[in-house]
């Protein structure tokens, strides 16, 4: 069933209402491509979980999360590699995914040393070119012993997680455990989400959200004072959403947290 669904929203996706079960339009669609080797199958899975909680809750808002890798390329003929390109090209945000392995060369044509190499390098260009997608990267914390010693993938992690530092060519976050990534994930999409509707608000809807919002404005850690509120329905949308995230739970939210955490501070991009 999340396979055909896939194919049916790839095949609405230049609609500009997305229909998905229930009998709910979606007028607004984010597509994720998910790039990691093949050590993180936990964390993989753990994404589709996050990513499906995530839209139980902003349909309220229209919007809805699709959430592509390897696993979901339509069958096709020709280069594999290629078929798995074609659905990064169509993604608005590139999550790279990273722990022991780089992974094995896409063919033998020798232009890349893995498939996640390819995909973060098509990702990169495109960026490059048309300002999209937003391109999001997380190591997973490798154990003292194994640093000490590690073999040929390992090396080339730390390699490409190196180049990325020196080249300030995207920040990126760690996590120690799958839950901890699970947590990360959940928080920072849910944000990512509500700064993409907010921005997209017409000038009338967003003097009428700030007319009819009790809050005028949110304080940041540090003290200073951000920008006006989202409007009464975001404000109630994220009090519903409850207690935090710990449990990385998205009715585990509560707006107070939501609300003074700084953006730039926690979000990953290049």
């Amino acid at each position: 069933m999340r396979h055909l669904l896939s194919i049916l929203l790839r095949c609405f996706r230049d609609s500009s209402r997305v229909p998905i079960p229930g009998g709910t339009d979606v007028r607004h669609l984010l597509t994720i491509f998910l790039a990691s080797p093949s050590d993180l199958k936990p964390e993989r899975e753990l994404a589709r979980e996050v990513v499906n909680t995530l839209n139980a809750s902003i349909r309220e808002i229209n919007w809805f999360v699709e959430l592509l890798g390897w696993e979901d390329t339509l069958p096709g003929s020709g280069r594999p590699q290629s078929l798995i390109n074609a659905d990064i090209e169509q993604c608005q945000l590139f999550v790279g995914l990273l722990w022991r392995r780089w992974g094995t060369p896409p063919d033998a044509a020798g232009e890349y040393t893995s498939g996640f190499e390819e995909e973060f390098q098509l990702a990169r260009r495109l960026q490059q070119t048309n300002g999209i997608p937003n391109i999001w990267m997380f190591f997973k914390q490798v154990e003292l012993d194994q640093l000490r010693d590690p073999g040929a993938q390992l090396q080339r992690v730390q390699r490409f997680r190196e180049e990325i530092a020196q080249q300030r060519a995207c920040l990126f976050k760690e996590f120690a455990d799958p839950q901890q990534w699970k947590q990360q994930l959940a928080e920072l999409l849910l944000r990512h989400v509500l700064r993409i509707h907010n921005a997209r608000k017409s000038p009338q809807e967003a003097v009428q959200a700030q007319a009819q919002s009790p809050v005028s404005h949110v304080t940041t850690h540090s003290g200073a004072v951000a920008a006006p509120a989202a409007g009464h329905q975001i404000e109630a949308f994220a009090k519903a959403l409850a207690p935090c995230f710990r449990t990385a739970d998205l009715r585990d939210i509560e707006t107070r947290e939501f609300v003074t955490m700084s953006f730039f501070a926690a979000e990953p991009g290049c």
